[in-house]
């Protein structure tokens, strides 16, 4: 049914599309929507998003540290149930089949952030998925994300950006990590671009700044409706986290 659903938005989007060239300037990078405000406005003085060539990106991506470790012996999958281990015993996750609609649930490992001391339990749903975060010591479920989220080099921020299909434009999601917990510290919504589709894998490349491959909104599907594969390498900076 998702599949179904994803094939048929891009040709609502296509009927009316309109055909306005599009550049990567400044200005259309950083249009947002900002929550806090309700408004939507430039956020250059929080956040600042460039263009960089591929070149300069492929340098760039080999300062990330990834955060997600995978550990066979601490879970395993038996039929619909996936059992975490936990300080408390096993955590066991059980499924609802596809038959159940809208009731649907399918759990898969995806690994776990020790500097958190989470788990990360991807939950394919009926229409959409989403992340759970699930404390390795409680085996309680602590926060809910739409994508894989991101934490940066000196593990102070975690960061959550991606593609909305549906609206075509950019969910972002900023916390603080302190400790082993996090404070949320600011949410907007990218206007004019959003991750690849084919390529969305975001990179921390320093403290405060990331890398990823983009698209612009409206030509996000093709006029064929596949998703489009052409990109842009772009970089976002970190300004302010208040």
């Amino acid at each position: 049914m998702l599949r179904f659903i994803l094939a048929f938005i891009p040709c609502l989007a296509l009927l009316g599309q309109e055909n306005i060239e599009w550049e990567w300037t400044p200005e259309n990078l950083n249009i947002a929507y900002w929550y806090h405000l309700d408004d939507t406005l430039h956020l250059d003085s929080l956040v600042y998003f460039e263009t960089i060539t591929e070149a300069t990106f492929n340098e760039l991506k080999k300062q990330h540290v990834e955060f997600i470790t995978v550990d066979s012996t601490k879970f395993k999958k038996e039929e619909d149930t996936l059992f975490l281990k936990t300080a408390k015993g096993d955590t066991l996750l059980v499924d609802a089949p596809e038959e159940m609609e809208d009731a649907m649930c399918v759990h898969h490992y995806v690994g776990e952030m020790d500097v958190l001391n989470q788990y990360l339990v991807m939950s394919e749903l009926y229409e959409s998925s989403e992340v759970d975060l699930i404390n390795q010591d409680t085996g309680e479920r602590t926060r809910s994300f739409s994508g894989i989220p991101n934490i940066s080099k000196d593990t102070t921020y975690l960061l959550e950006l991606l593609a909305n299909p549906y609206d075509e434009n950019t969910d972002f999601g900023l916390f603080k990590i302190e400790e082993d917990s996090l404070s949320f510290l600011f949410a907007a919504t990218y206007l004019q671009w959003m991750p690849n589709a084919v390529i969305d894998s975001v990179y921390w490349v320093s403290d405060t700044s990331f890398i990823l491959k983009a698209t612009p909104s409206q030509r996000y599907w093709t006029n064929e409706g596949f998703y489009n594969e052409s990109y842009q390498c772009i970089k976002g900076t970190l300004l302010k986290d208040d």
